[in-house]
């Protein structure tokens, strides 16, 4: 895909009447404002690519997609596509929602130039993939959101796209078809396909693309890998919005059901009890459990420490999933030298899926703990530095006495 310097301008008018008066002008009286949903965007794709965009509301990204999918106009600039595209928009476009999930799905492969052949011998696997039963001969007006996403991202697949673009298609629906579609997007792109992927998830930015774009106020700010645009992203929504940190006291966990943290608790080593006070230097240890009421195999434990004004200090995971048979688990990671400077912190435990692209259960600020340090380093964490002799090189080299 090659996209160069596209943009899209809307024609704002004040009232209805104002539009009828400037047809009736023949264009000789403008009667509107013009607002640019966006404007220069331009970049281009390689099969096997996945480029994620990321930006506020308003900003333009699903505008953007529309035109890639020519289902809108752009008003100036170019795209070329090689291939076939398919795209899962906004919850249900595309569908008529007096027609049943199965029609819709014969419907839009119709559309897309798909033989009813193929939608025939394929079908059966878009039924058994989408997961909704006996609610594909009902109506999609009487579908979830939930249940729209799993039609739309089904009815998708039976394309086989060269290239496909997805619209926030995480936001909705249980983390047991979340992570099927995640799946399905690893063994997209391991097919040399290309995904374009809007979303407000950054971490699924990371994991699933491999470049990424900011989008804000209709411009793209920056192109770069997804670390370096969803840190630089995150970083910008902070000084707007103040800290992200969960008020104190507050324990935010979103349990998906696959693996449930149980606990999380900080402690010196060779000590009981927690403890949530410690000074720069000390060892430090983290005790997570967790049990998995289907024993699902291959997760990965994840600790993030947070400073109090949302900065990411640092995460960690294990180098190898855990693999272990059985319900119940414990983690500990030892620091045997915490190096980070006096402020407080907290503590964001994850597990995932063994390709790290679904988050099976989160806790955000699941542990607090403050850092004392009597010494002059200001800063996040203190470096292994040392200063050498001071030499004074104002004085010069002493002169000889007479005679010596």
């Amino acid at each position: 895909m090659i996209v160069e310097d596209l943009g899209k301008c809307y024609r704002i008018y004040p009232d209805a009447t104002a539009r009828v008066k400037e047809t009736l002008s023949f264009g000789r009286r403008k009667f509107h404002e013009e607002k640019w949903a966006f404007r220069g965007v331009g970049f281009e794709l390689l099969p096997g690519q996945a480029l994620g965009v990321v930006g506020i509301n308003g900003a333009g990204k699903s505008t953007l997609l529309k035109i890639l999918t020519g289902t809108s106009r752009q008003t100036e600039g170019r795209y070329e596509t090689i291939g076939t595209v398919s795209s899962l928009l906004e919850l249900g476009a595309g569908f008529h929602p007096e027609f049943t999930g199965r029609d819709n799905i014969y419907m839009n492969a119709l559309i897309q130039g798909v033989p009813r052949k193929k939608v025939d011998e394929q079908f059966e696997a878009i039924a058994a993939f989408s997961e909704l039963g006996e609610y594909l001969d009902r109506p999609v007006r009487t579908y979830s959101s939930g249940m729209a996403m799993r039609l739309g991202f089904s009815a998708s697949m039976l394309v086989n796209p060269n290239i496909l673009i997805l619209d926030e298609v995480l936001a909705v629906g249980d983390a047991r078809f979340q992570k099927k579609c995640m799946d399905k997007f690893i063994e997209f792109r391991s097919a040399d396909k290309t995904i374009i992927f809007v979303s407000h998830s950054v971490y699924h930015v990371r994991e699933i693309c491999d470049r990424a774009i900011w989008l804000h106020d209709g411009k793209v700010v920056m192109d770069a890998d997804p670390v370096s645009v969803t840190d630089e992203y995150e970083t910008r929504i902070l000084e707007h919005i103040g800290s992200l940190a969960v008020p104190e006291g507050m324990d935010m966990a979103v349990s998906h059901g696959l693996a449930k943290i149980d606990s999380l608790e900080l402690s010196r080593p060779r000590e009981t009890g927690e403890r949530l006070e410690y000074v720069t230097g000390e060892p430090l240890t983290i005790t997570m459990k967790w049990h998995n009421p289907e024993r699902e195999k291959g997760v990965f434990p994840i600790i993030a420490v947070i400073r109090n004004d949302g900065l990411l200090v640092f995460s960690t995971r294990p180098s190898r999933a855990v693999r272990r048979e059985g319900e119940m688990h414990e983690a500990v990671l030892t620091i045997p030298s915490l190096q980070l400077l006096a402020g407080e912190y907290s503590i964001n435990a994850y597990i995932t899926d063994e390709t790290g692209a679904h988050i099976m259960d989160q806790r955000l600020s699941a542990c607090r703990f403050k850092v004392a340090h009597a010494g002059a380093a200001k800063g996040i964490f203190l470096a292994d530095a040392h200063w050498a002799d001071i030499v004074d090189h104002s004085v010069g080299p002493s002169t000889p006495e007479p005679g010596s």
